[in-house]
């Protein structure tokens, strides 16, 4: 008893009670353990009772239409339900154990005897304001995303319009620029064909291409062509043709009519080489497009029907610049099944798993990515080959705000927010780890059989 009364001496709302007044509520209340997951409040109900955290962390969620979304978080010295017990109405939202949690309860018969001391009331009403700012912050931030969201997804049906423009428009370019070439060619009575490339022929290594270069450049100051930066005979190297072949071409020029027919051939193979960039740029764009609204979900309902591999594809080309050194090994079935989730948000999982173990193979070493179907449940792995977690703090890295990483590297929420996210849709999580790395496994009912 003495523990606990020094523990709620350390609470705020108790710190100025008298020794009498706080052992009265000490021994009106009842010390409970609770392991994580234990919902001890909930939105929209009676209840009677007020808890004092001791030890552990807690989550209160408010539930939104079409989604429920975390408020705050409260640990050890907190107090939280005293202000329904006060308005004899219903909870405002719903309180979740996320560790092992100690908390005393405390019923609204000791909670309004406390009212009798006028430092309890100032302490009440300082927590009313408080938390009326932080659910406040909470919608205004919701609602700041639902806007940004918007955004995004116009910006993304813009974006993509002019994209699609460009790589029509340059694909007709070029089919027209070829036209313009064989027609000028037809004029001397030069046979087009003379220039393509044989279908068959093999594309150079980055040496073969140096070594090309190297002549065709030869070949041009022989002929009177002036190649400043040398991309005249990069792009004849890029183009297909050999040496031979414009010797054979220009044989019969004299001298002069020589020299700006082969830099016409190098200018229309450069034209050409920059066609096909702009065109192939306007692809890329189309498809970062298509990435982005697949992964974020734009314009969804906030669950859908979906395959794991598809945002687990769409995050590893999110996180390429992250990943340049790392090997990415995939092992999924064809056959995997469905699973029902908030698309947007289980991204969020497979980046936050992803970055955490590039993080820990310090940008080095391989991450290994598979799933199964095991009877109606869907199982995925994420493996790195790091050094492993110190087995003292494996059972905390869910915990929120903490992080093993240094100071300005980690909010310490990632893995709390992957635990909640997976959770929430029906599933669970685990993790392993030894020296040869750490293995985090996420079970989902198939599509169909969650109980949610």
């Amino acid at each position: 008893m003495t523990d606990t009364a020094d523990a709620l001496r350390e609470v705020p709302y108790f710190a100025d009670l008298d020794t009498d007044s706080l052992h009265r509520l000490q021994s009106m209340s009842e010390v409970v353990e609770l392991e994580p997951g234990t919902e001890i409040i909930t939105e929209g109900a009676h209840s009677d009772d007020m808890f004092v955290v001791l030890e552990g962390a807690l989550e209160v969620t408010k539930k939104y239409p079409h989604k429920t979304v975390t408020i705050a978080q409260r640990g050890p010295g907190e107090v939280i339900g005293e202000i329904a017990i006060l308005e004899h109405g219903p909870r405002t939202a719903t309180v979740t154990t996320v560790t092992h949690s100690r908390l005393l309860r405390t019923p609204a018969t000791a909670v309004e005897s406390l009212l009798e001391d006028p430092s309890v009331i100032r302490r009440m009403f300082h927590t009313v304001t408080v938390r009326l700012r932080e659910i406040e912050a909470a919608v205004r931030r919701d609602e700041q995303l639902a806007s940004l969201g918007r955004m995004a997804a116009q910006l993304m049906h813009e974006l993509n319009n002019p994209a699609a423009a460009v790589g029509r428009t340059s694909e007709l370019l070029g089919e027209l620029y070829q036209k313009v070439g064989a027609t000028t060619l037809s004029l001397i009575d030069i046979d087009d064909s003379l220039l393509e490339t044989p279908p068959d022929k093999v594309p150079l290594g980055a040496l073969a291409r140096a070594t090309a270069a190297d002549r065709f450049a030869e070949f041009l100051t022989a002929n009177s062509v002036e190649d400043l930066y040398g991309e005249l005979a990069a792009a004849l190297v890029g183009s297909g043709l050999e040496i031979n072949q414009l010797e054979d071409l220009v044989e019969n020029f004299d001298a002069g009519k020589r020299s700006r027919f082969i830099e016409w051939i190098a200018l229309r193979a450069q034209a050409t080489e920059m066609l096909e960039e702009v065109s192939a740029g306007a692809r890329r764009i189309s498809e970062l497009v298509a990435i982005v609204k697949s992964y974020t979900f734009l314009d969804q309902a906030p669950i859908q029907t979906i395959k794991p591999t598809d945002g687990i594809e769409d995050t590893l080309l999110i996180l390429k610049h992250q990943l340049k050194d790392i090997e990415v090994e995939f092992d999924f079935p064809d056959d995997l099944n469905m699973i029902d989730a908030p698309g947007r948000n289980l991204n969020q999982v497979w980046a936050n798993l992803i970055e955490n173990a590039a993080d820990a193979m310090d940008g080095v070493g391989t991450i290994r990515i598979s799933g199964s179907n095991s009877g109606r449940e869907v199982i995925v792995t994420v493996t790195d080959s790091g050094p492993g977690v110190d087995p003292e703090i494996l059972d905390r890295i869910f915990e929120p705000f903490f992080t093993t990483k240094p100071p300005g590297k980690g909010t310490g929420l990632g893995l709390h927010t992957v635990h909640n996210t997976v959770t929430r849709a029906g599933g669970s999580i685990g993790v392993d780890s030894d020296s040869g790395g750490t293995t985090f496994t996420l079970t989902f009912p198939s599509a169909g059989e969650s109980n949610g």
